[in-house]
């Protein structure tokens, strides 16, 4: 599983890696 991300780092568009897949942030 992947680690914990910082959820507040995160920007709308960003992509971060969400159980080994990348999930763009859309919302």
């Amino acid at each position: 599983m992947s680690k914990p991300m910082d959820l507040g780092a995160l920007k709308i568009g960003s992509y971060i890696i969400i159980d080994g897949e990348p999930c763009r942030i859309v919302s």
